[in-house]
């Protein structure tokens, strides 16, 4: 694999709110950052085998090196997969893998970030068993783990840099730890009908720099359930059914506020950070599809019905005045992007 880029960049703000910062709490000192003609090189070499070490053992042994240019360093991930077989129709699966990633462009910069900030770590297992109930019908699950380290996370501490001294924004001292179980059942095509059920239970937590007890990472969901069923009905008509649940977001919750006369104005006060839930988000989409076949060429055409029970699915939480009351904010239907990657699609 290999990316190579190259940007200019403009800025004039002040720092965007990182992973857990509460929106009252923010520094709105602004900010420049001028950079031309920023080049990056990532260059990744991988390899991957299959072992039949046995007839009832199977291992996929593989590697990854990584060239992170922008930070200067090479990182080594290896990883190992192993397939028992326990009967004509049950296989059990373990794996382990070390992964690293880099940080975003915002965390390497110099006023937004730190350029000095290391690789990402990830140590991950998963242990599972996949199961062949009938011709058409598989069950997997899945049990997982994974324990993250030098994940970005905010100072405050005054550091030397080309000669002067400067704040440190980001430090590489965060930690993070998630873990779960996931469960997916896929019903093959069978007298018309196909489809799947994917359930996701999971609990992602962070440790932040100078603190010592975690909380959730921002986009923590603790339940992820997506359903999709398809039936073909005859003259090449076909309906199809799509729900989704998923957990609300964790959020950080205003528990009062404080009149400033001299500015003539409320400031909201926070409790322990992301402690609180947005509501949860769930969704109903029906497709109709119709397809008529001639010789050489078809035609196909569908009606898609999103949101068919028109849900308000709250984004975000807004707050009056003085923070004594508070309303949920929904998006369109159509911008939401809740939920697990890929299960967004038919």
């Amino acid at each position: 694999d290999g990316r190579f880029t190259t940007s200019d960049a403009v800025v004039q703000a002040s720092r965007p709110p990182r992973e857990g910062d509460a929106g009252d709490n923010l520094d709105l000192t602004p900010l420049t950052t001028d950079e031309e003609n920023v080049e990056a090189l990532d260059v990744a070499g991988y390899l991957e085998a299959q072992w039949q070490v046995a007839p009832w053992l199977q291992l996929i042994p593989g590697a990854r090196v990584d060239s992170f240019s922008r930070l200067d360093t090479v990182t080594f991930d290896p990883r190992i997969v192993a397939l028992v077989p326990l009967g004509p129709s049950a296989t059990a699966k373990a794996g382990a893998a070390l992964t690293h990633q880099s940080p975003t462009l915002q965390e390497l910069d110099p006023e937004f970030g730190n350029p000095d900030l290391d690789p990402i770590r990830a140590v991950q297992y998963a242990a599972g068993v996949e199961l062949a109930l009938t011709p058409q019908l598989d069950v997997e699950l899945t049990g997982f783990l994974k324990d993250i380290s030098f994940v970005p996370s905010s100072s405050g501490r005054v550091i030397e840099r080309e000669g002067e001294l400067v704040p440190e924004v980001l430090n590489s001292e965060g930690e993070g730890r998630v873990v779960g179980l996931e469960a997916f059942v896929e019903q093959r095509l069978y007298r018309g009908l196909t489809g799947w059920l994917s359930y996701t239970l999971s609990q992602a937590d962070r440790t932040d720099f100078g603190r010592t007890e975690s909380r959730p990472f921002d986009f923590d969901q603790t339940h992820i359930l997506s359903a999709v069923a398809l039936y073909e009905l005859p003259e090449n008509w076909s309906v199809g059914v799509r729900w989704r649940y998923v957990t609300g977001n964790p959020l950080t919750p205003v528990t009062g506020s404080v009149f400033f006369s001299d500015l003539d104005q409320f400031n909201g006060a926070v409790g322990a950070v992301n402690s609180g839930r947005i509501s949860d988000f769930h969704k109903l989409d029906i497709r109709f599809d119709k397809s008529w076949v001639y010789r050489g060429w078809a035609l196909s055409a569908y009606l898609n019905l999103t949101n068919a029970y028109n849900r308000a699915n709250p984004e975000n939480v807004n707050y009056n005045f003085d923070f004594s009351e508070h309303y949920s904010e929904a998006l369109p239907q159509s911008c939401s992007t809740r939920g697990r990657p890929g299960l967004n699609s038919w």
